[in-house]
């Protein structure tokens, strides 16, 4: 799911990078919607991604996010969109943070996006229970949607840390219902029961993703 606007924090960051030498490195890349936002901006984005490009997903380097191969101390702007909730195992994401810090050279940034939409539109009840939904049918890939006060919790931040910044932003994201529909239209159930109920609503109602929250971590400072 893409996050459009970007937040100010982060496109700040992303225009001082040097398009020659440098490239902002997304883990759990999936299939390519943020770097396509990075590279419309003119930058250059490399992606890390659990599959291979051969299965569909879009990204330069084969590797688990958990433990990324990737040398530390040499990443100027690192990013986690929409993984947190997805692939990592809540009671260890603390230790994943401070490996993906670890990552990061002198003045470099994490910056992790996710899900949250807390508006009670019809269009935004859509998407929660798509999202729910997901979660339950592919329970190996796919988490529920997590809060920014749970992620504080899990990360053993209950209060906003030294070296974090949080936020929220407004995603204006438009999501094609229509696919949606026919995707869950696919699957065994869709005739009857809570499927069926989705479907009406999206069809009448659509899909609204609603908000996002964005954590920023650093700029780290080298130890030297």
């Amino acid at each position: 799911m893409p996050f459009r606007p970007l937040p100010k924090s982060f496109t700040d960051q992303l225009s001082q990078l040097n398009s020659d030498t440098e490239a902002v490195l997304e883990l759990g890349s999936g299939e390519g919607h943020f770097m396509a936002l990075v590279e419309a901006q003119g930058k250059h984005c490399l992606g890390l991604d659990l599959r291979h490009p051969v299965t569909g997903a879009v990204c330069n380097l084969v590797g688990d996010a958990r433990r990324a191969p990737i040398r530390p101390g040499t990443v100027r702007l690192l990013v986690a969109a929409n993984l947190v909730r997805h692939v990592l195992p809540r009671h260890k994401l603390g230790e994943h943070v401070a490996h993906w810090r670890s990552l990061l050279k002198s003045g470099g940034m994490l910056f992790i996006f996710e899900d949250e939409p807390s508006q009670s539109s019809a269009g935004v009840r859509n998407f929660k229970d798509l999202q729910a939904f997901l979660a339950q049918l592919m329970p190996e890939a796919r988490g529920p949607l997590l809060s920014q006060e749970k992620f504080r919790h899990l990360v053993g931040a209950p209060t906003v840390p030294e070296g974090w910044t949080f936020g929220f932003q407004r995603n204006e994201e438009t999501i094609n219902a229509s696919e949606v529909m026919r995707f869950l239209s696919a699957g065994d159930g869709a005739a009857e029961g809570g499927v069926a109920k989705l479907i009406r609503a999206i069809g009448r109602d659509g899909l609204d993703p609603g908000q996002y929250w964005w954590a920023q971590v650093g700029p780290i400072q080298s130890e030297g």
